[in-house]
């Protein structure tokens, strides 16, 4: 158990170790192959499987890729 512990802390040092953009880069695109995964379950009819992924992707996405920004400051700008 130590050693998969060790390579799991290994890991994430090297990831922070990494530029901001790289990370949020890898995230959104990690987040986006969840989306993608959902969109899989769904077009196999497994709907109600599906949704947490379509639901987790898609909100993840916008998180990464720091979209919810504008989406802030347009929101900001209409009401």
């Amino acid at each position: 158990m130590n050693k998969v512990t060790a390579i799991a802390s290994a890991a994430y040092q090297l990831y922070k170790r990494l530029p901001f953009l790289v990370r949020r880069f890898i995230l959104a695109y990690a987040f986006a192959f969840v989306w993608l995964f959902g969109i899989i379950l769904h077009a196999h009819h497994y709907g109600s499987l599906a949704e947490p992924f379509l639901i987790g992707g898609a909100i993840g996405a916008v998180w990464a890729s720091g979209a919810h920004k504008l989406f802030l400051l347009i929101l900001r700008i209409v009401l």
